[in-house]
């Protein structure tokens, strides 16, 4: 694809009143929602994932709860005015065994012990207590399939609905990636997604009567590692009537956005608008399956997360730097224009990808991370309002990503993202300025900046809006500069500055 020099295209490109150079002529942005926007966005789309080997290490229990995680929790939860969708589970829950006598909440063999994703768990009944150190969450577990080991998987699921309570289970997920169970020698290599469906079938039922739930639609299928396989494309999962009964609420896929490391550096791939949104063109399928034949299930990326292999320029860890916060806004913004009902982002002791770690391991300190700063942007723009829709306002630029929020049906917000590469050592940091019309009683506009020393920055001065969240605070926000600003419309327009490796919020002032 060939590319016009990037000051041609600034001169020469206008969309919905937003303008990325400042000798262009501004055009109205629709005031009311547009034609093609998203569908109301769920307040529960900043959500999180658990692998089973982390859960009492992020919770706590009884008698420790994790507070550090639950004021990281709590402030997603308090900025949407929602319970946040935790899952519980991943690899290592599907393949767990309960032990009701064991005293330990998880019992690790030695030889996984040290291991960021560890294999061959044992739980024990106090592991469940961790689901009532967040009230203000609601639950997803992932119960143990692999096996085949009913009995195994009724004991975990009925002790974690008795420890959920009343009210905040949301579902549950029998296995974990079940399309990768031949690969990894669990399952015969003459194992079909037919088989799939008829052993899941009767696990679901089977735990039903167990529980006595009064819905069976309580039910998240698939939880796919790949939609690259035809094999296990979702028209063939309901062709083969994996919601016999109508008991699937949710349909789950995974994804990681894994970049091979031969050098093409975080401008080409995490802080690149074209190469984030066309990592999820892969979902538009299944998004639009569900929306056609089963409106009422929505779509829900059950693990997300990043990886970034060491290669030839050393990028072994860009995992958790400032320009990951970027990636994740941009994603999720993104993720909600093609009708995503809920992101899980992926959290574990030392996943490279995770937005805090909970506690000291390996010699890493408990910490938050660039990641964290991403969801609490994404929770910002969603806010409070009943009736959030999104609109990709697609300048066609690698650099530059906008979107705006609708709130009511009327334009409320709009999200800019630079993702000019700008590090520390450069000198100063180069800006854009965005010019947009805004309507008629709008006088001025509120600018929240997200910010940190440099794109590689890890665990650096980071703040969303001045705020900043530490360990050493207890994950509770505290004001470390004033930064926010009120920008007065001039002619009907605003005009504001975004610097480079930055991304601001621009809330219209009515």
């Amino acid at each position: 694809m060939s590319h016009l020099p990037l000051t041609k295209i600034l001169s020469s490109f206008t969309l919905a009143g937003i303008i990325v150079e400042s000798h262009s002529v501004p055009i109205e942005p629709p005031v009311y929602v547009p034609c093609g926007a998203s569908q109301i966005v769920d307040h529960t789309f900043v959500s999180f994932a658990i692998q089973a080997s982390s859960f009492t290490n992020i919770t706590g229990s009884h008698s420790h709860p994790n507070h550090f995680s639950q004021n990281l929790i709590e402030t997603i939860a308090n900025k949407t005015n929602s319970r946040p969708m935790i899952r519980v589970g991943g690899t290592n829950g599907d393949h767990s065994r309960f032990d009701e006598h064991q005293s330990e909440a998880i019992t690790i063999p030695p030889s996984q012990v040290g291991k960021t994703i560890p294999s061959n768990l044992t739980i024990g009944p106090t592991f469940f207590e961790g689901f009532s150190n967040l009230p203000f969450a609601q639950w997803v577990f992932s119960a143990p399939f692999v096996a085949m080991n009913l009995t195994n998987c009724i004991s975990m699921t009925k002790l974690a609905v008795q420890n959920i309570g009343s009210g905040v289970l949301n579902a549950i997920e029998i296995g974990n990636e079940p399309d990768l169970y031949v690969r990894d020698g669990d399952k015969p290599s003459s194992w079909s997604v037919q088989d799939y469906v008829t052993e899941w079938l009767t696990f679901t039922s089977a735990v039903c009567k167990a529980i006595g739930f009064e819905s069976k639609k309580i039910f998240q299928a698939a939880a796919l590692a790949t939609p690259y396989d035809p094999e296990w494309d979702i028209v063939n999962l309901f062709r083969d009537d994996i919601n016999t009964g109508e008991i699937v609420k949710s349909y789950a896929e995974h994804q990681y956005e894994v970049t091979a490391g031969e050098g093409p550096g975080l401008q080409a791939t995490l802080m690149n608008h074209s190469f984030i949104i066309n990592g999820l063109q892969q979902y538009k399928h299944t998004v639009n399956y569900l929306q056609r034949y089963h409106s009422d299930i929505g779509f829900v990326l059950g693990e997300q997360g990043r990886f970034y292999p060491a290669g030839a320029d050393g990028n072994t860890n860009l995992l958790g730097v400032f320009g990951s916060a970027l990636w994740t806004i941009d994603y999720s913004l993104y993720s909600m224009c093609i009708n995503v009902t809920r992101i899980n982002w992926q959290q574990g002791i030392a996943f490279g990808c995770a937005g805090w770690y909970p506690i000291p391991f390996n010699g890493l300190p408990p910490a938050v991370r660039a990641p964290y700063y991403g969801y609490v942007f994404v929770a910002d723009f969603i806010g409070t309002s009943s009736n959030v829709k999104v609109v990709d306002l697609d300048l066609g630029l690698d650099m530059v990503a906008v979107y705006a929020g609708y709130q009511d049906g009327q334009l409320e917000k709009v999200a800019v993202i630079n993702f000019q590469v700008y590090e520390s050592e450069n000198g100063n940091r180069t800006e854009k300025t965005v010019r947009f019309k805004v309507p008629e009683g709008v006088n001025s506009v509120e600018v929240k900046t997200l910010t940190g020393p440099g794109a590689s920055s890890i665990d650096g001065a980071f703040t969303w809006g001045g705020m900043s969240w530490a360990y050493e605070s207890g994950g509770m926000g505290i004001q470390a500069v004033n930064d926010t600003k009120i920008v007065d419309v001039k002619d009907c327009v605003a005009s504001v500055a975004v610097g480079a490796t930055e991304a601001v919020l621009i809330t219209l002032q009515r």
